[in-house]
Parts: C-alpha cells; structure tokens; sequence
C-alpha cells in the first residue's frame, strides 16, 4: 500500500529545513510553509513545479529560440532559418483553393503573399504560447487577427514546425473550422 496523503505531508513537513536548505543552495527563493506543512499559498504540485523546476527552465529550448527569430514579416531575413527543401502544409476547409504545400522559402512567402490579398492586407499574428515537445517540433498556439469578406475574425490556430539541424524543414498550419467574429479586429 502507498503512503496516503497524510503520510506525505508530515514527511514534507518533517524536512523544511533540509528543503529550505537544497533552495539556497540551488539559489531559489526560500519557500515558507504553513501551519500544515505544505508551501503557503500554493499546492504542492505548483510550489514545485514553480520553486524547483522553474529555476531550470531558466535556459530555453534552442528550437523554441528558433522559431523566436523567425519574422514572417520580413522572410528574407529568415532565410538562414529554413531548410531549402522546407515545406509549408496547409488545409483550411473555408479556404479550400488555396490548401495545400508550399515548398522552400519562396513557397512560404507566396502563401502569405495570397493570405494578405484574401484579408486586404489585415492579416496579423499574435503569439499565444510556444512548446518544444522533444528535440524536433516546437508547437505554437497563435491568434490570427484579419478581416475577411468583410467580417472582423479572430482564428486560434496551431502550428506544428518540424525542425532539424537548427533548420524548419516543416510546418503544419492547423486552422479550425469554426472561427469567432469580432466587433473590433484590433482587439
């Protein structure tokens, strides 16, 4: 039988000091326990996901800083970030004349080339959050800001980049179907 959660937390509590102690060390914040014996203010699960391994994640993902220097805005000074055979996958199925892959850099800039002539020039990305899963995709969660036969839209989207060799070799667009109209395209 495991140790239930009393169990737990009378050994956390048992051992403040020594954990106080491994803190300093590692140079994190001191965490100051309540009456129970667990972090104040927080569950457990959070004071450790935020003391401990907080500190570590100080250092980014090199992917993760990767796909931070890429500016879609100005492709061309991104080159250097793409491989040559990169590919651009894309299905929107409101958009179904222009799915489909486009292929290197020049792929690439064509899409947003059609994308910013469908939205009158209105298309913009908003980062949401970014996630290296592994040592060879980086998942971004964006918001896509554009107008579109005349409605103000607001698109969560996914995209899914392969990289390889400190280069994007691929990327998926992932578009849902359904999208929100909004009174103020600008937020």
């Amino acid at each position: 039988m495991g140790k239930s959660t009393t169990d737990f937390v009378f050994v956390f509590g048992k051992h403040q000091n020594l954990i106080n102690d491994a803190c300093q060390t590692l140079a994190l914040d001191r965490i100051d326990f309540d009456q129970s014996g667990l972090p104040r203010g927080m569950s457990f699960s959070q004071s450790i996901r935020t003391k401990a391994w907080g500190h570590h994640m100080e250092t980014e993902h090199p992917n993760i800083q990767l796909v931070k220097r890429l500016d879609i805005t100005d492709l061309a000074s991104s080159q250097d970030l793409f491989a040559k055979d990169f590919v651009w996958h894309y299905f929107n199925p409101n958009l179904p004349e222009i799915a489909g892959d486009y292929v290197g850099l020049d792929g690439l800039r064509s899409f947003f080339q059609i994308i910013g002539g469908k939205t009158g020039g209105t298309f913009r990305v908003e980062p949401v959050s970014i996630t290296a899963v592994g040592d060879e995709l980086v998942v971004v969660h964006v918001r896509d800001w554009l107008t579109f036969q005349g409605q103000s839209i607001a698109l969560d989207v996914v995209v899914v980049w392969r990289i390889n060799g400190g280069r994007f070799v691929e990327a998926w667009d992932i578009v849902p179907v359904q999208s929100r109209e909004v009174t103020d395209a600008g937020h």
